[in-house]
């Protein structure tokens, strides 16, 4: 069942109230603090409701963070804010988030607006996937997490050990793995992840360097189960382009990836 979030809630009745206008959702409350954006980050829920006593309470998730959700897709949000503040409207606004402020509005009309939005298009909404990215290099997993946030959940982890540490709690959609790590290779990480069925289906690609581009090598990780291999000096529209031409190839529906214009 999705989920909703209802964060910084006053109203006793607001989960009542959507688990009648939204019956396929279910509702979680909870405190406008640091556990929202662990549940945001952890759940990606299907949409929120934040009742904020003011802009500046908005940063204990931060309007960023807001406005990142909101253009990443897959989430309706609304927020209730008690006092008004039209440059932060305005900002949360152009991300297509709803905004509301009292007294002219109250908790159970955004409440309501916002189940009503979620039943005119419910199958609009798809969350987006969630990428892992396996890297004992920290300055390049910066680059890499910042280059595919906008398009990606991204996780990212040092070391194959913290991978399956991650992937006892989760399932991510696709991963991108490093082909030199010390200790265990990328290599030694996806023979075991293909030995098991929980993790077999997983598209794994690997991350190689200038001097690991080779066909001898291209032959290796797909031997070992690899869905392809990026260059660790791509651009961001070439891995794009890459991991939507093997969804196309793969059959796979899920929506591919805007590629930004060529510079």
């Amino acid at each position: 069942m999705k989920k909703i979030a209802l964060i910084g809630s006053k109203s006793i009745g607001s989960r009542e109230l959507l688990a009648s206008r939204a019956p396929h959702y279910a509702a979680e409350l909870l405190p406008l603090d640091v556990s929202a954006v662990r549940y945001i980050d952890d759940v990606w829920p299907a949409a929120m409701f934040i009742r904020a006593e003011s802009a500046a309470a908005l940063a204990a998730i931060g309007t960023e963070r807001l406005c990142a959700c909101s253009a990443q897709g897959g989430m309706v949000i609304h927020i209730l804010l008690d006092t008004p503040a039209p440059e932060t409207e305005k900002q949360l606004s152009d991300a297509g988030i709803a905004v509301f402020s009292a007294p002219e509005n109250h908790e159970t009309a955004v409440i309501t607006a916002l189940a009503e939005r979620l039943r005119t298009a419910p199958e609009a909404l798809a969350p987006p996937e969630r990428m892992l990215i396996v890297d004992d290099d920290a300055v390049e997993l910066r680059r890499l997490r910042s280059l595919l946030s906008d398009h990606y959940r991204v996780t990212v982890v040092c070391s194959a050990i913290d991978a399956l540490k991650f992937l006892e709690r989760h399932t991510p959609d696709l991963i991108l793995l490093d082909y030199s790590m010390p200790v265990c290779t990328g290599t030694t990480l996806i023979s075991l992840l293909k030995s098991q069925d929980k993790y077999a289906a997983i598209p794994v690609f690997f991350l190689t360097g200038a001097g690991e581009s080779s066909s001898a090598t291209v032959l290796e990780c797909a031997r070992n189960g690899a869905s392809g291999c990026i260059l660790k000096s791509a651009t961001l529209r070439e891995i794009l382009t890459s991991l939507n031409r093997y969804r196309k190839n793969s059959g796979e529906r899920r929506r591919p990836c805007t590629i930004p214009p060529a510079r």
